[in-house]
């Protein structure tokens, strides 16, 4: 990842993306009697903003409210603008980045249980539970874009409770309306093992990792592994975990008064030239420039 992460903003407050070693997001619910949170995410495309690949245990909607987003989810890539919203399923691995412009999302992260226990035995759970779903891309109506204009200006989630709820239940009948419920398809090997690749990486980003290390972790060959990291992120397993380390060292240089060589060897480039070098190969500042020009915004 060779970005920024985009800044979330919930009910008013600058918040920061809570991913553990497992890249599972942590996700904060305004009541816990109310499973629901609401907030808005912004990204900025000179800073190359992105949010990572995650995953989180609720469902999601998103609507990219300004300019569009570019998505992939488990492999499977697209972008999205104003005129639609994509519905995430549980523990489903997705990120997000910019196209060619500032974006804003607004999202909504919600357990299944803010729904009836009628409605999700009869028909979400048919759904939800259905490994084949993994997203649905929905068109809106002008009502629905209105409502959604109203979440963004009240994101008091108790208050909108019901309305979201609504809302949420008329998309999921029409994602019921044109998904096949007799659909299936197991768990991918390649997808699992990616994941393990993923949070070895995170976990050991700041070591020298070499793809026979990787590849001897995951129990598999180097074609597979490379094979693997192409599939889900179009990059070479180093070249993925390069632009990973490149992308710690962004947040370092905008949240710390370390040095270059300090925040270099951090993140596992242990030759400051050679890192200075990749930063400026990559977003055409060098470490130094890109402190001075964003660190102040």
């Amino acid at each position: 990842m060779e970005n920024s992460i985009a800044k979330s903003i919930l009910q008013g407050q600058i918040t920061q993306l809570e991913v553990d070693d497992q890249s599972k997001e942590h996700i904060t619910y305004a009541s816990p009697d109310f499973p629901l949170s609401i907030f808005t995410q912004e990204y900025s495309h000179s800073k190359m903003d992105i949010i990572p690949f995650h995953w989180h245990p609720e469902l999601q909607l998103t609507w990219v409210y300004r300019g569009c987003l570019a998505y992939t989810i488990n492999g499977e890539s697209f972008v999205i603008d104003r005129s639609e919203v994509v519905i995430i399923n549980r523990e489903q691995l997705h990120s997000s980045a910019t196209v060619t412009q500032d974006a804003a999302t607004l999202c909504i992260n919600f357990d299944r249980s803010i729904f009836s226990p009628a409605i999700l035995e009869n028909y979400l759970l048919l759904l939800i539970e259905n490994p084949a779903f993994t997203h649905a891309i929905v068109p809106l109506s002008k009502e629905q874009k209105e409502r959604l204009e109203n979440y963004l200006e009240k994101q008091e989630t108790t208050a909108l409770y019901f309305s979201v709820s609504n809302t949420l239940a008329l998309l999921f009948e029409d994602i019921l309306a044109h998904f096949d419920l007799s659909t299936t398809y197991p768990v991918s090997d390649d997808l699992e093992l990616f994941n393990q690749l993923l949070r070895y990486m995170e976990n050991h980003f700041y070591d020298p990792v070499t793809i026979t290390e990787l590849s001897t972790y995951a129990l598999i060959n180097k074609n597979k592994c490379n094979d693997i990291f192409k599939k889900y992120t179009s990059y070479s397993p180093i070249s993925y975990l390069n632009r990973y380390r490149l992308n710690i060292a962004k947040q370092k240089l905008l949240t710390s008064d370390a040095s270059i060589s300090q925040i270099a060897e951090s993140v596992g480039f242990p030759q400051v030239s050679y890192f200075i070098e990749r930063f400026k190969k990559n977003y055409q500042l060098s470490p130094l420039q890109y402190r001075k020009k964003y660190k102040a915004e």
